[in-house]
């Protein structure tokens, strides 16, 4: 699904965070790799066998800061597992919007709520991504971490108060938010309002039938 998904892309293009998964393209694409670690930073956990499939960003950015990436400069942008890290997903998804030019698309693979470790959480309300987009508030964001680490990743209630506040104050980029396709999908309708271009928008459910654990979005801004 992630070939067929990506099958229409051409040019000039982006990953966010492919680490050692980077998305297939057709091969005449050419793409540059940005992550929020640089290579050094990466590397240094893991062994020298593990290093050969990683990706070596070419671009020190985050899916929210994409500063670096010139507007309208690039036709597809890919961010594969990612937008479920952002603490604002709206602001994301407007920005990498920005930096693709007309015609260009942006495809997101993001993890299906009930098939993933999230499945005990609270679906992320659209309430509650626009106000993080309108009003971020390091309050709402503790939130997530409670949540997290009493129904993801649960650990023993004896470190559960020190476990979320350590990693809170880290800014660790655990799973702030949680969706179905359903309401990924109202999600996009919230970004297409709020950015005020014409968006052409497919997508494709999680293959539950084979185990899948992730459904597929495609945004392209019409030529």
């Amino acid at each position: 699904m992630r070939e067929i998904m990506g099958a229409g892309l051409s040019g000039v293009g982006m990953e966010i965070g492919a680490f050692d998964s980077p998305f297939p393209v057709p091969l005449d694409c050419s793409v540059l790799y940005g992550d929020t670690f640089d290579y050094r930073s990466v590397t240094a956990p893991i062994s020298p066998e593990s290093r050969l499939a990683l990706v070596i960003p070419n671009i020190k950015a985050r899916f929210e800061d994409l500063e670096a990436i010139s507007n309208d400069s690039l036709d597809f942008f890919v961010a594969s597992h990612v937008i479920e890290h952002t603490r604002n997903p709206i602001g994301a998804i407007l920005g990498a919007l920005a930096k693709l030019r007309q015609g260009g698309s942006l495809l997101l693979v993001v993890p299906d709520k009930e098939r993933t470790f999230d499945k005990e959480r609270e679906l992320t309300t659209l309430d509650h991504l626009i106000a993080d987009h309108e009003q971020p508030s390091f309050e709402r964001d503790e939130q997530h971490y409670r949540e997290y680490y009493k129904l993801a990743e649960p650990v023993p209630e004896a470190v559960y108060e020190q476990t979320w506040r350590m990693w809170a104050a880290q800014n660790y980029p655990i799973h702030y938010h949680t969706w179905t396709l359903r309401t990924f999908l109202e999600m996009v309708d919230e970004v297409r309002r709020r950015a005020g271009i014409a968006l052409e928008v497919s997508s494709h459910s999680t293959l539950v039938e084979t185990g899948g654990f992730e459904f597929y979005v495609r945004m392209t801004k019409a030529a």
